[in-house]
């Protein structure tokens, strides 16, 4: 099974919301875990990775966005039972939209 290392720890892919190749660490973001045996998400690292994955949406294949909202919104469920869901968690609303061109009237 691959693991991904990082600060020194051997993290498995369970501990991330994106792995497009499970067989490939390298490709793993977003991880939710501050601990490769935690058996809760990390506050910090959680709302970290929706930032991320915010910023990063337009890089992702439109195909996996649905699949990391859900993950995302899991973990974000448990660290926040009676929350509500952050915006870019809605499968409704595009988690980034490309800037739109500025229309020039000369």
């Amino acid at each position: 099974m691959a693991q991904k290392v990082e600060q020194g720890k051997k993290y498995p892919v369970e501990c991330y919301a994106y792995a497009p190749d499970p067989a490939k660490p390298s490709t793993w973001r977003f991880r939710l875990y501050s601990t490769p045996d935690a058996e809760w998400p990390d506050a910090v690292l959680v709302g970290s990775a929706l930032l991320q994955f915010r910023r990063d949406s337009l890089t992702i294949p439109a195909e996996a966005l649905p699949d990391i909202r859900a993950r995302l919104a899991s973990v974000w469920r448990q660290l926040h039972p009676d929350g509500r869901l952050p915006t870019v968690l809605d499968d409704r609303v595009p988690a980034r939209q490309p800037a739109k061109e500025r229309r020039r009237d000369a």
